[in-house]
């Protein structure tokens, strides 16, 4: 039953698969370009299996339900496989379960797929190509900033560099590229992974999102010695970017040294499908006013 609702929702075009309590059963729920609709109902009995189910394939513990977990599956279709990340969450006495729907690293868009005209790609590969430097990609939860990312990292990939990245969680495996998962349970933070990092020999950075004050620092001293850093952030707009940035305690000429680049992107909703929509500064233009 996973694979079989997994799969109709990817062929649906699904980002998101909820499985929630509702009136006494269970409801499912499909986010389909932004936006959820109604999937099939099931029975009170149907919807706890299906979760305890989901926990087992996972790797989680299936008899705690007082928690939040999290946990990874991937599902067989056709000659490729769907990667999953499962978040259950107690509700109302019961559980609900919200699946992401990954995609695999064979179906990942290229850098030219994603929506950017041909200016912007200019821009971002001739900021790809420096050999140090800080890449910044901004803008709202669920507006594609990692697909953008993997994007420049496939790119990147095959220039025989070494490519490090440091991601909670990482959300699709590309050959290649090393990549850690953050965990929280042994203190493997984004900071900390950043650290080791340093002395790992690396030409490439990925660093998920940068969340706090010391991710921030690493980030900024890394991009300054000889190292491309890629990273999102979340805020607004690119105007927002160094305003966030010094909430976090980055001062103005470190910022001004150190990016290259400033990608900010949304979704924007057209007939029948979703597209993003790209703002790109260069350095030059980050730093136009106070």
């Amino acid at each position: 039953m996973i694979d079989t609702i997994i799969k109709n929702a990817s062929n649906l075009g699904a980002s998101d698969l909820h499985i929630e309590p509702y009136s006494g059963n269970f409801r499912s729920r499909l986010r389909i370009n932004g936006k959820l609709s109604k999937g099939s109902n099931l029975s009170k009995h149907e919807g706890i299996k299906l979760i305890a189910q989901a926990k087992v394939r996972c790797g989680i513990n299936s008899i705690e339900n007082r928690l939040p977990l999290d946990g990874k599956l991937k599902v067989k279709l056709g000659d490729s496989e769907i990667n999953c990340r499962i978040s259950t969450c107690p509700c109302g006495g019961e559980e609900r379960l919200v699946i992401r729907i990954l995609g695999a690293a064979d179906k990942l868009l290229q850098l030219d797929e994603i929506g950017m005209t041909t200016q912007q790609l200019d821009n971002v590969r001739k900021a790809m190509n420096k050999p140090q430097g800080l890449i910044l990609i901004t803008g709202p939860t669920g507006s594609g900033k990692t697909t953008t990312l993997y994007a420049i990292l496939k790119e990147l990939e095959g220039l025989n560099k070494n490519i490090l990245s440091i991601e909670d969680p990482i959300e699709v495996d590309i050959p290649g590229i090393n990549q850690v998962n953050v965990n929280s349970k042994v203190d493997l933070t984004f900071a900390r992974a950043l650290r080791a990092f340093m002395r790992q020999d690396p030409d490439i950075i990925m660093i998920g999102e940068i969340r706090d004050a010391e991710t921030a620092d690493t980030a900024i001293k890394a991009s300054l010695t000889g190292h491309l850093v890629l990273a999102t952030l979340h805020c607004k707009s690119i105007a927002d970017t160094a305003i966030r940035l010094k909430g976090l305690g980055i001062n103005k000429i470190d910022f001004k040294c150190s990016v290259n680049l400033v990608i900010s992107q949304t979704l924007l909703k057209t007939n029948n499908q979703t597209t993003a929509k790209f703002t790109i500064a260069k350095d030059k233009d980050l730093f136009c006013g106070n």
